[in-house]
């Protein structure tokens, strides 16, 4: 089974979590690591890595980002520069629940789930256009 970290500024990456777990109801192998206000960037790689450590324990890793180029992405590609795990940033909840429910034998498996546009669930929504009936005086 593929293990998922979220990561994000802010408690971005719990209100996903939580979000999806409604969904699909509880995931073992999900976890979130969120990067606060004031928090130390060095401290914050420093749990990074421990929490990709443990997981893979269990596992190949996926890291799901909220931001390309935001401290959390930066923390997981030092890391990565010591650990071998996959990354894909601009998470939402379609490409997380996609990933979930996909159940991937490998993190390449869940990279291509989560890449696929198909599953990002970002549309322009309209209402159809109705005909408008004239009114007589």
């Amino acid at each position: 089974m593929v293990e998922i970290i979220l990561a994000s500024h802010g408690d971005f990456c719990l209100g996903l979590k939580q979000t999806a777990e409604m969904i699909t109801g509880p995931a073992e192998n999900l976890s979130a690591l969120s990067f606060r206000p004031g928090e130390d960037p060095e401290q914050y790689q420093q749990d990074l890595q421990k929490l990709i450590e443990s997981r893979q324990e269990k596992g190949e890793v996926l890291l799901l980002i909220d931001l390309k180029g935001g401290t959390p992405y930066n923390m997981a590609m030092m890391t990565k520069q010591k650990l071998d795990f996959k990354v894909v940033a601009g998470v939402n909840v379609p490409m997380l629940l996609s990933v979930l429910t996909g159940m991937p034998a490998t993190a390449d498996e869940a990279v291509q789930i989560a890449l696929s546009q198909d599953n990002w669930g970002i549309e322009l929504e309209e209402m159809p256009q109705t005909r408008r009936r004239r009114l007589l005086k």
